[in-house]
């Protein structure tokens, strides 16, 4: 008897195995979905009544990058002005005239879309214009004193997040903009959106804040909650699973 029941053991084991994978796939389909979403993104669209704007965006990297990095930069119109200025790092920071939502490298991405560019702030109206004389002198600050450093920074998240704190833009950049949290080998200080503070070390960081939430940092990747608007923070896709961060 036990001859006949052996095959009928071995089926069931494999069967058992088998659902097992689909669970597990399923589980990480799910899982990769999740890390993947931020409901309600704010739209990619500018006031347009010749006031003065500023705007912080970032896009995804390109290719292998796209799920664990992003790209940051700052876009600034003052009065009257037709056309936008980019604040923005590619080797040193500088500031040259482009359309605000264009995404830095086409790589086949020619949409804001393709590369998934994202809105995190604006400052509207006689506050902009503050923000833009700051930048423009900041900017070349900037450049006196940092040199290009892919990891941990100063990158072009660095600058956007040093700029941010300089000249008052309350904006927290997704936890993929990676140097976004660079401070050298160790700093502390506020947040860029304001309601904060962060100790950081290329190694390991800290940030608490009322808007910010609780965020520990290892070797620059985040982990943590955003009290608000309320969203898991993970190190990878936009950085949220939850609310994007308005």
């Amino acid at each position: 008897m036990s001859g006949i029941y052996a095959p009928i053991a071995g089926l069931e084991e494999r069967q058992k195995e088998m659902r097992c994978g689909v669970a597990l796939a399923l589980g990480l389909s799910l899982g990769f979905s999740l890390v993947h979403c931020a409901a309600l993104p704010r739209p990619l669209a500018l006031p347009d009544d010749g006031q003065a704007t500023v705007a912080v965006f970032s896009e995804a990297l390109p290719h292998s990058m796209s799920g664990i990095g992003r790209h940051s930069w700052i876009a600034g119109r003052g009065r009257g002005a037709r056309t936008f200025r980019r604040f923005e790092v590619l080797g040193e920071a500088h500031i040259a005239q482009g359309d605000p939502f264009r995404p830095q490298c086409g790589c086949g991405r020619d949409t804001p879309e393709d590369a998934d560019v994202r809105m995190h702030a604006v400052v509207h109206g006689p506050e902009a214009e503050k923000v833009i004389a700051c930048l423009e002198r900041e900017t070349k600050r900037y450049n006196e004193e940092y040199d290009y450093g892919f990891w941990p920074g100063p990158n072009c998240n660095t600058y956007v997040a040093m700029m941010a704190r300089r000249c008052g833009i309350s904006v927290e950049l997704p936890s993929t903009a990676n140097g976004r949290d660079y401070r050298g080998i160790v700093g502390a200080g506020v947040t860029s959106g304001g309601t904060g503070l962060a100790f950081e070390t290329p190694l390991v960081g800290l940030k608490l804040g009322l808007k910010e939430g609780i965020e520990v940092h290892l070797f620059g990747a985040a982990l943590g909650i955003d009290f608000w608007p309320p969203a898991i923070i993970v190190p990878v896709g936009p950085g949220r699973i939850g609310f994007d961060d308005r």
